[in-house]
């Protein structure tokens, strides 16, 4: 059986070109998904309402130690965390650098950083060009996997990005 792909943002603005793919769904973000557990309605994650957003402020809510790194979780923000294939951003806080962006069990997004960071208000910056690079290979990963549908029909169950790409298909 194929799993169930998460739910996608619906377009409108400035939001991501969405492919409707077979098995997938989309919803504005201000309207609840029918999926159960989705987090395109999560007004703590930034990037579903504005994917190019750079630049935002923050407060800090919770520190924490990350794989003996600091880290911390903020009441919001632009980073996009691992997931779904997809990599994490990276960019800095308060000048500290982000080298991580992960979910923890509770699915909040944790901001794994370089060093210590002291401030309980936070202004935070995405690496654009890394963003920027990983939005156009998802992109291209759905116009290649909506191809392999409509002229082989296979379907896409994998795919993972960075600086190899890789993607599982089944017939």
């Amino acid at each position: 059986a194929v799993p169930q792909p998460a739910c996608l943002p619906a377009g409108g603005g400035d939001a991501l070109p969405i492919l409707f793919l077979r098995g997938r769904h989309a919803h504005p973000v201000t309207e609840p998904c029918a999926m159960g557990d989705c987090k395109v309605t999560d007004k703590t994650r930034l990037y579903y309402e504005d994917p190019y957003l750079m630049e935002f402020t923050a407060r800090v809510v919770e520190r924490q130690t990350w794989d003996g790194r600091p880290a911390v979780v903020l009441d919001r923000t632009a980073f996009y965390p691992t997931s779904g294939g997809q990599p994490h951003d990276t960019g800095r806080l308060n000048g500290v650098r982000v080298v991580a962006v992960e979910e923890d069990e509770d699915g909040r997004v944790v901001h794994v950083l370089e060093g210590p960071l002291e401030a309980e208000e936070v202004q935070g910056r995405v690496d654009w060009a890394r963003r920027f690079d990983h939005m156009q290979q998802h992109t291209g990963q759905h116009i290649l996997s909506q191809a392999c549908w409509q002229v082989l029909k296979v379907e896409t169950v994998g795919f993972h990005l960075g600086d190899e790409v890789s993607l599982s298909l089944i017939h």
